[in-house]
């Protein structure tokens, strides 16, 4: 006879052993809890992630997009894209997230993962030429995705309809060399087109 079905058991369960890393930050964006997952992503122990701020595994550089992203977060209750992190160690490292308001009171949950790409899409770099530098606006296209805007978003911001948004994503994937979203933000990040 197996044993009653204990939800809290299974809850910690998935936490433990989950490859994705899983946080609870606070309103004050403090690290309530985070799995062994987010001490390997953030390149620190997990005991002394606890407590601090979201705001120490940022570029400094990047602060002001930090605090868009939380407000929009609070706004709109969810909250998806990638993010340039800084690790415990100095180092930098894109990762994808999915962030979730009021996951527990006051409590907001954040998944993440870092975004490697698969190294069968890897194709000879391409020298730079100027007719494959993006235009201003396949830049601020770039720039907005990185900021963690939807195409939708992204096409309200612009004014213009989600389709010429995914036109501009085409052009940049060709442009960059790369096939998605998150491998464009990472090589734009790499390049110095976006910050």
């Amino acid at each position: 006879m197996s044993p009653p079905f204990d939800p809290s058991r299974s809850a910690d369960l998935l936490w433990q052993h989950s490859f994705e890393a899983l946080a609870v930050v606070d309103d004050e964006r403090r690290y309530l809890r985070v799995n062994q997952a987010t001490g390997r992503l953030l390149g620190d122990d997990v005991d002394a992630i606890v407590g601090d701020r979201i705001d120490r595994f940022t570029p400094p550089e990047r602060l002001a997009v930090l605090e868009q992203l939380w407000d929009g977060l609070l706004r709109r209750g969810t909250l998806h894209g990638p993010y340039e992190m800084l690790r415990g160690d100095g180092t930098r490292g894109l990762i994808e997230f999915r962030a979730v308001r009021e996951f527990g009171r006051s409590e907001h949950l954040i998944v993440a993962r870092e975004i490697t790409p698969d190294p069968r899409w890897r194709r000879p770099a391409e020298p730079w030429a100027p007719d494959r530098e993006l235009t201003a606006r396949e830049r601020q296209v770039l720039q907005l995705a990185a900021d963690g805007g939807s195409t939708r978003e992204l096409a309200e911001v612009l004014v213009v309809s989600a389709g010429t948004v995914k036109t501009h994503f085409e052009h940049i994937y060709e442009k960059l060399g790369v096939r998605d979203r998150a491998a464009a933000v990472a090589e734009g990040i790499r390049r110095g087109i976006i910050a």
